[in-house]
């Protein structure tokens, strides 16, 4: 438990627990430079590999179409508000991680991929089901588990200009 100031000046006890899906990094520096050119110049054991892997279960939805269509916006178009404000909602309640069209050569044929934050598969397809374009059945979402492991991101915050950027 840990005690806050309310604007008011009077305190409140609120507990502070992380959610299971939540990522706790740990504080410690970036290693830049030179990667070894082949794995065997790596001094690390495969236990220390495996422990550096952070392992957030996420759940990956594919999102995809029924089949191919003339023009996928066309199709998709009756329900599109609907499906931004479910998008919106999702991130606003911390459910939504990353989302994002799937592209391709030959163009986008309506399909999409979300990453979702949930406690089990079981909560992930059902917040799943509420989506409106798969609710329709103008497409189908199919939910698997996915664990991040690896990799960077990078954050960058100008307070003075009021902005971001991340790359």
């Amino acid at each position: 438990m840990r005690s806050r100031t309310r604007p008011s000046g009077r305190r409140s006890r609120s507990s502070i627990s992380s959610p299971p899906h939540q990522l706790t990094l740990r504080s410690r520096p970036i290693e830049e430079g030179p990667m070894a050119d082949t794995p065997s110049e790596d001094p690390r054991t495969l236990d220390e590999l495996m422990g550096s892997l952070h392992g957030l279960q996420l759940y990956m939805v594919r999102m995809d179409m029924p089949g191919p269509v003339e023009s996928p916006l066309d199709y998709l178009k009756p329900h599109l508000r609907e499906h931004i404000l479910w998008l919106e909602a999702q991130e606003k309640a911390g459910v939504l991680f990353l989302s994002g069209a799937n592209s391709a050569p030959e163009g986008w044929d309506g399909s999409g991929t979300a990453i979702l934050r949930a406690g089990s598969l079981a909560e992930a397809e059902a917040i799943a089901a509420t989506e409106p374009f798969h609710r329709e059945g103008l497409r189908t979402n199919t939910v698997h588990g996915w664990q991040l492991n690896e990799g960077r991101l990078r954050l960058s915050i100008s307070l003075f200009a009021d902005g971001f950027e991340i790359s």
